[in-house]
């Protein structure tokens, strides 16, 4: 199976989202609800973005482009100075949750 850069990042965030200190914290503000369930490396943002394989036929220039347009920019726009993020927002788990997630974790560091 191969791993690339993304999928690194996706386990990490994961990973540290599910310390014991970031669960308990959770729990406690939450009345034990455990948040865990919520927390899946796939559906993690994607703060490395680019195309989605290495053989893809995209350049990166190219994914720029397209993730652009798809942002709402003009076709032609230049993109050599946007950094793009692929932010991923699963509808069963709420943005709120998302933030508070993100806050106890850089609370953490």
């Amino acid at each position: 199976m191969h791993i690339n850069l993304t999928d690194n990042f996706g386990i990490q965030k994961a990973g540290d989202l599910l310390s014991n200190i970031i669960v308990e914290e959770y729990e406690a503000q939450h009345g034990g609800i455990d948040p865990s369930p919520l927390i899946i490396p796939d559906h993690m943002s994607d703060e490395v973005s680019g195309p989605e394989e290495e053989d893809e036929p995209d350049t990166y220039d190219d994914w720029k482009c397209q993730m652009a347009t798809l942002a709402g920019f003009r076709p032609k726009t230049p993109t050599l100075h946007l950094k793009l993020l692929e932010v991923i927002h699963p509808q069963w788990r709420s943005a709120a949750v998302c933030f508070e997630l993100d806050f106890l974790y850089d609370s953490t560091q």
